[in-house]
């Protein structure tokens, strides 16, 4: 099945030996993407989760039904892909998330890890991330927005000529109580071309900085 994954073998260096199949490409490209553009509902992006967030979610979903990698490897996953939030081919990386994405880190997880995710993205905007630089934003997309209509969560990364790599919109599915994953890879210039209005209509209705900055701090849990 694309999304199975394999347990790390021992002395394993490879931080993404336990990642789904599907998810590769995604992953081993972002350190060559010219721009990333990422967009999420209900989930707060890898690179951009807390510590505390990758493991309070990793004990959770390990409780459920064992994981095959350990809170050291999740951890070292993040911090592998966030190198490519420094890499010399990025020109930006954008990130919007949607307030609820938020609300249930403190539903789901605690007001603890709420607060410290609250504090990791406002570091982000306020540009005091030593784990990226000005090329990166954080803007939210907030509950009482009047955007209608919003698409899944999707990730687009575009190269530079000399990348030998294809722009490229990532989206994932499940398969509803089947409890499979996969993902798509959409290369199509047409549905690039509408992902780019999209794109423009989620950012239209973002929070700027300051009201982002200060929507984080009134966040169930936040400290400020």
């Amino acid at each position: 099945m694309s999304s199975k994954t394999t347990r790390s073998a021992p002395g394993s260096t490879d931080p993404f030996a336990h990642v789904p199949e599907f998810a590769l490409r995604l992953f081993r490209t972002e350190p060559v993407a010219s721009t990333v553009r990422r967009w999420h509902e209900l989930r707060i992006p890898g690179p951009f989760q807390s510590p505390e967030l990758i493991v309070a979610a990793h004990r959770a979903r390990d409780a459920m039904a064992p994981l095959p990698f350990t809170e050291e490897e999740a951890l070292a996953q993040r911090d592998e892909r966030r190198e490519a939030l420094l890499s010399p081919h990025l020109s930006s990386c954008h990130v919007v998330l949607y307030e609820e994405a938020l609300h249930r880190v403190a539903a789901c997880l605690g007001p603890d890890v709420a607060s410290a995710q609250a504090r990791f993205l406002t570091e982000v905007v306020d540009r005091r991330a030593t784990w990226c630089d000005a090329r990166t934003s954080v803007a939210i997309l907030p509950r009482a927005s009047r955007l209608l209509f919003a698409p899944g969560d999707l990730t687009m990364l575009t190269f530079a000529p000399d990348a030998s790599e294809q722009d490229f919109i990532y989206s994932e599915y499940e398969f509803g109580i089947a409890g499979g994953v996969d993902a798509n890879y959409v290369t199509d210039p047409a549905l690039l071309a509408s992902a780019n209005e999209t794109w423009k209509r989620l950012t239209g209705y973002s929070l700027d900085p300051d009201s982002t900055r200060e929507l984080l701090t009134r966040l169930p849990g936040s400290t400020g």
